[in-house]
C-alpha cells in the first residue's frame, strides 16, 4: 500500500472556479490509500471522487483518531461505490476523520481500479 498525497485546492470567494466536477484530480491506484492534507479541520473540506472512465472502485473513509471529536462514534459511511462515469462529492463533519500524527483525512481504494481524488476547501482569507 503507497500514500498518495492530494492537495487541497482552495475555493476563492466570487470566482468561478474551475469544472471541477471534471477536473482531473489526482489519480489513486486500488490498494492505496490517498492522503489529504486537512491541517486538521475538515469543517469546510469538500472531497470529489471520480471514476477514471473505465473502472469501478471503493473508497473507503478511515476513522480518525484525533481527541477530542464531538463527532466520535458517529456513524462512518461504508465504503463508497465509484462508478466508472460518475462523480461524487463529500463534505465531512469536523474532526471524525483527522488522523493525531500529520491531521490528514485518509481514504482507501479498492476495486479494479484507480479513482481520481480532489479536495476543497473555501478561502476565508478574503
Amino acid at each position: 500500500m503507497v500514500d498518495t498525497a492530494v492537495a487541497v485546492t482552495p475555493l476563492v470567494g466570487n470566482t468561478v472556479s474551475a469544472d471541477i466536477i471534471a477536473a482531473t484530480g489526482t489519480s489513486v491506484a486500488t490498494g492505496n490509500t490517498a492522503v489529504i492534507a486537512a491541517k486538521g479541520e475538515t469543517r469546510d473540506l469538500i472531497i470529489v471522487i471520480s471514476g477514471d472512465g473505465t473502472h469501478s472502485a471503493t473508497v473507503t473513509l478511515e476513522t480518525g483518531n484525533e481527541p477530542p471529536s464531538e463527532s466520535a462514534g458517529l456513524a462512518v459511511p461504508s465504503g463508497i461505490s465509484v462508478v466508472a462515469t460518475a462523480a461524487y462529492m463529500l463534505m465531512l463533519t469536523a474532526g471524525q476523520f483527522v488522523k493525531s500524527d500529520d491531521g490528514a483525512v485518509e481514504l482507501v481504494v479498492s476495486g479494479t481500479g484507480p479513482v481520481l481524488i480532489s479536495a476543497f476547501r473555501p478561502d476565508l482569507t478574503i
